[in-house]
């Protein structure tokens, strides 16, 4: 989950980076 989250993807993952964004 962090990793992902302070992972500068381009909001790929709708997995973890929506729990973050």
């Amino acid at each position: 989950m962090t990793t992902v989250s302070h992972s500068p993807l381009p909001r790929k993952p709708t997995r973890m980076t929506v729990s973050h964004s």
